[in-house]
């Protein structure tokens, strides 16, 4: 009799605490602003919010009653929690609330996977529903990301820097095969002489078919997500179940610093994540050829990129025991980055170095491994150290590990963790957009925890990876509802409110021909840099160019630009008004006559 008590004192509990939730979702969902401003709370009833409560509980309880099985009551709570997470995340788009939100859900969940054991977790998927799964939330992902990138450049929210740049380098690659740009160094420069990148060439068949940079924001998503083809083929080398394969691959989607990686557009280290993952695929089916092609073509996304490959083959030398491979990639990758060094440090800008100005004291990149063997406890005081004293370290970190249920951590092998090491190659430096999952620094380090996740579910028991995986889709589907969907959804809104607007800007922009040289505001430059010669505005000194381009959007920043144009005699010949100011250099006239 007292079992029974508490079975229905539980389940009172359950429905109560469903039906509070499911209220608080209604609130949060329909009301403005509810649930993150006290001005709610002010404006609410007590009462009435108790009586759906109530309303709303009563079914449950009555429910769960009559089929005492079927655990209704608990199985509500959990949806109606994980409902409620969704809205407040949209809601408040805070990454503390993110963190507590998804600690709260996992400790639920696993409560009722232990006690309940649900049968859609562990009831095998047929394979042909496991890939469909797959492929359908990758193509959401995909598309999701793909529209963002798009419509972020037709709303001409893509600056100069950087996506102007690699729309000018295309251009330059489709016309003579040259890498060169104009407006990258305010002059003209092969882009090889700031980043050794040569990967570029192998999209450059489809921008010769469509040369558009409409065509770069779109084949940036498609690079990306197609990691999950070889990440897929780990998990039936490694023998993962099919349902725990479904979802690390819905994971593989929805997580997030995949898709924010592209707002900042496009950067050649979209390459990283298919070509380590399918790096990794090689080694593990013992197919040496093969990965040694991709270490090669993971060499050539840029120079930095050797210490990803460096890293692997340590692995391979110290996990695996596979001297030979691990040792010639290792020599490989450090004569290949040598090499680089001396091209960039000879015949071009020089190497990056100043973004680990933290670990050197004026010797560049050797003094910051000097430092890293040497004087360990200095470097180890920088990894959550930040020019701001801010958490936002603290913050990549969970951005990058929640979504994964921290499977990177759940692992027997301690010399596995060398696979960990990546994260450091961000969390060392004080340049803050390489701990910040909006820019494309992040690509390498998410190939690498899934690899190691992957890895580390192998070594647990299906039912397990099924709990765990599933666990880690959840919480990398609740940070991609919070961050990514709402970024996309504002520029389609912004595009569809000022779509006339744009389309007189486009149509401002025809007037000027395709071989002129023209000086631009930075937001035009994409639009503008199918051409020999573009410039910015902001860096480009001396009046120059045959055209000068204006975004008069901002007042302030425009009106002290345009006075050295116009004192050079430039005249306007079209304008567009609050949008473009267009001028041309007074010798065109000259040379007319």
């Amino acid at each position: 009799m007292a079992k029974k008590l508490e079975i229905s004192f539980e389940r009172i509990i359950l429905s109560i605490l469903s039906g509070w939730l499911i209220t608080q979702y209604f609130c949060l969902a329909f009301t403005p602003d509810a649930g993150i401003s006290l001005e709610f709370t002010e404006k609410s009833n007590l009462i009435l919010f108790a009586f759906f409560v109530i309303l709303f509980s009563i079914p449950i309880f009555i429910a769960d009653t009559k089929k005492k099985e079927k655990n209704i009551s608990a199985s509500s709570f959990v949806i109606s929690l994980l409902a409620f997470t969704t809205v407040l995340l949209l809601k408040s788009n805070n990454m503390y609330m993110y963190i507590f939100m998804t600690l709260l859900l996992a400790v639920t969940f696993y409560c009722y996977e232990k006690k309940y054991k649900p049968q859609f977790l562990h009831k095998e998927l047929s394979g042909k529903l496991s890939t469909a799964l797959i492929i359908a939330f990758v193509s959401f992902a995909c598309v999701v990301t793909l529209l963002m990138s798009l419509f972020r450049y037709l709303t001409y929210s893509a600056p100069g820097y950087d996506f102007g740049i690699f729309c000018n380098m295309f251009h330059s690659m489709k016309t003579d095969f040259s890498m060169n740009t104009t407006c990258e160094r305010d002059k003209l420069l092969s882009h090889l002489a700031v980043h050794i990148s040569p990967i570029y060439y192998l999209i450059l068949p489809i921008y010769f078919i469509f040369p558009s940079p409409v065509t770069l924001n779109v084949i940036q998503p498609i690079i990306i997500f197609s990691g999950v083809i070889p990440l897929y083929l780990l998990t039936k080398k490694l023998s993962l179940s099919k349902n725990a394969s479904a979802f690390l691959g819905i994971a593989f989607a929805m997580y997030a610093p995949l898709a924010t990686g592209c707002f900042y557009d496009l950067h050649e280290n979209c390459f990283m994540v298919p070509l380590l993952l399918w790096m990794f695929y090689f080694s593990e089916c013992q197919k040496t050829l093969p990965m040694f092609i991709f270490a090669v073509l993971t060499l050539t996304v840029k120079e930095d990129a050797f210490i990803y490959v460096i890293i692997f083959a340590l692995y391979l030398i110290v996990a695996k025991k596979q001297f030979i491979k691990g040792g010639s990639m290792i020599l490989m990758s450090a004569a290949y980055f040598l090499m680089c060094c001396v091209i960039l440090n000879h015949f071009g800008e020089g190497v990056m170095e100043s973004r680990y100005a933290n670990l050197q004291s004026g010797g560049g990149l050797i003094e910051a491994a000097k430092t890293l063997m040497m004087n360990t406890g200095y470097a180890v005081g920088e990894i959550f150290k930040t020019k701001t004293d801010t958490a936002e370290k603290f913050i990549y970190l969970a951005q990058m590990l929640f979504p994964l249920a921290l499977l990177p951590f759940r692992n027997k092998n301690f010399a596995r963790y060398i696979l960990i090491l990546p994260i450091f190659v961000n969390l060392l430096t004080q340049y803050k957009y390489q701990y910040n999952i909006g820019y494309q620094y992040s690509f390498s380090i998410a190939a690498f925890l899934f690899y190691i996740s992957v890895l580390n579910l192998a070594e647990t028991k299906p039912k397990e990876q099924n709990t765990l995986t599933f666990t880690a889709a959840i919480a990398g589907t609740l940070l991609f509802i919070m961050m990514v969907i709402p970024k996309s959804y504002s520029y389609i809104v912004k595009y569809a409110a000022y779509g006339d607007s744009y389309r007189q800007i486009n149509q401002a922009l025809e007037i000027i021909p395709d071989d002129a040289s023209v000086t631009a505001s930075a937001h035009f430059i994409p639009k503008l840099a199918q051409r020999a010669e573009i410039y910015e505005d902001e860096y480009h000194d001396k009046p120059t160019t045959e055209y000068f381009v204006l975004d008069i959007r901002n007042k302030e920043k425009s009106e002290p630009r345009k006075k050295k144009y116009i004192d050079a005699g430039y005249k306007l010949i079209l304008t567009v008004e609050d949008n473009i100011e267009i001028y041309q250099n007074p010798s065109m006239d000259q040379m007319a006559e």
